[in-house]
């Protein structure tokens, strides 16, 4: 589960808590994944929370998407009238 408690804030690319913080003026913060972004674009709980469903959504969504171009790409003549 999501920590609620991260000093630096939560990834906007993954929603993870930000675990490292530049001391500079336009700094970067890096993730548990490792991405980098400007502190300033770091997101809250609520927020993190709502990008971890939609990254998990478009995951699933992903794998159903590229098991129809398999199967179109295996059997075009079924779909085609």
């Amino acid at each position: 589960m999501l920590e609620h408690n991260s000093p630096y804030g939560y990834c906007p690319i993954c929603g993870n808590p930000g675990l490292e913080r530049e001391r500079c003026p336009n700094g970067h913060d890096q993730c548990q994944l490792q991405h980098k972004y400007l502190s300033s674009d770091a997101v809250s709980f609520d927020s993190a929370l709502k990008i971890k469903v939609l990254n998990k959504l478009f995951e699933n969504n992903g794998k159903m998407i590229d098991e129809l171009a398999q199967s179109l790409r295996e059997e075009p003549e079924d779909w085609i009238d």
